[in-house]
């Protein structure tokens, strides 16, 4: 089986992400994990990111991304482990 790693920046995103991460984890033949940077978005898009990480196993949460790395989520090179980069 192959493995996808789907990275989802996001800022302002919360009516959005739901139904991104769903279309994302549908897809069926794949081991999938998904990770969503959130660009400290001032609307839900941090309480939406959570709710779905807990919800599914495959996907994961960096909350306030851009505050911890101190640049957008988006110019970052993000590494992830167990990724081939």
């Amino acid at each position: 089986m192959s493995s996808v790693s789907v990275i989802i920046p996001c800022y302002r995103y919360a009516q959005f992400l739901p139904e991104c991460v769903a279309s994302v984890l549908a897809q069926r033949d794949v081991d999938l994990r998904v990770l969503i940077l959130d660009d400290a978005s001032p609307d839900e898009t941090p309480a939406a990111a959570a709710a779905l990480a807990a919800a599914d196993s495959r996907t994961e949460e960096v909350p306030e991304f851009a505050v911890m790395a101190g640049v957008p989520a988006r110019f970052v090179r993000w590494r992830w482990p167990g990724v081939d980069h």
